[in-house]
């Protein structure tokens, strides 16, 4: 289980992004710290419910997420946001009643982050951090989450100290990017590799995969193990929390835990038998690393 704290929090900036017609908001906590909240769009995208979705699930496994936490801000605030939003008609609209109490999930904003503008800048800077095994979990998390949007924008690379770190971020397209109620037809899609939305996605999420290779595959392998051993507790713990800060059914909450529930059973073998997912890792590396964890059982 994952235990997350609320924070009062006021809104600082928005930052649109005109490529999506989608904004985030930068509020800062009162514990000093500053983060980005996505809301939810109206027509059903929980996209900030779909965030806390994939922080939680990745945090259950150790992956390399930074701090999150669910932020309260007034009434006042979120009236100033809609109408400076209403200000820009290409955004899309907000659904502010998504939330029971005003509380919204934020991860944390690093500030004067440098921009990883090639695939090559990013498998060099990944060498520099002291985590870099636990980049290898973002293969299972995005598989088991179905997240569609894994782009050069979604890896941070950040310093504490003197330390260098890698984390994943972006969440809130997980389930193919499509409403609660269509994830379905997903159930059984273990597909890894990323259906693109654009050429140069292509080439990113085919390089992106190109980095697994028969040296390192048995890292994939231990993270996806560890998300096929989330407990039916963890899952019901994420439902109650999504339940206590969020206006939604139970209906909807059941189709997140039974899509859950399904997926953690399957996510391991499924990642060491898709070789069609990972072009560097010969057969038999798949079958040696396949019987390691029979014999491990």
């Amino acid at each position: 289980m994952v235990d997350y704290y609320g924070v009062n929090a006021t809104i600082r900036s928005i930052e649109p992004n005109p490529l999506n017609h989608k904004f985030a908001a930068i509020v800062e906590a009162e514990n000093g710290k500053y983060y980005q909240v996505k809301f939810c769009q109206a027509g059903g995208h929980k996209n900030n419910i779909n965030e806390f979705i994939g922080h939680y699930i990745s945090k259950l496994i150790d992956a390399p997420v930074l701090d999150g936490a669910f932020l309260k801000l007034t009434d006042s605030e979120l009236q100033k946001l809609v109408d400076k939003i209403s200000l820009y008609p290409a955004f899309k609209p907000i659904d502010i009643s998504i939330s029971k109490e005003n509380f919204f999930f934020g991860v944390e904003w690093i500030k004067d982050i440098n921009e990883i503008k090639s695939p090559k800048e990013l498998v060099k800077k990944l060498k520099t951090t002291s985590n870099s095994k636990s980049f290898y979990s973002l293969y299972p998390i995005d598989q088991i989450t179905k997240n569609y949007d894994r782009h050069l924008g979604n890896h941070l690379i950040s310093r504490k100290g003197k330390k260098v770190f890698y984390n994943m971020i972006d969440f809130d397209r997980i389930f193919n990017g499509t409403t609660w109620v269509n994830t379905t037809f997903l159930d059984n899609d273990f597909n890894c590799l990323i259906s693109p939305t654009s050429p140069n996605q292509f080439n990113e999420l085919e390089f992106l995969y190109s980095l697994v290779n028969n040296t390192n595959f048995d890292l994939v392998a231990d993270f996806s193990a560890k998300l096929s051993n989330i407990t039916e507790d963890d899952i019901d713990d994420m439902c109650s929390q999504i339940e206590h800060i969020y206006t939604v059914s139970k209906p909807e909450v059941g189709t997140i835990r039974e899509w859950f529930l399904k997926r953690k059973e399957r996510i391991h073998n499924e990642c060491l038998n898709n070789i069609d997912c990972f072009a560097n890792v010969t057969y038999q590396r798949l079958k040696d690393v396949h019987r390691h964890y029979i014999q491990t059982k």
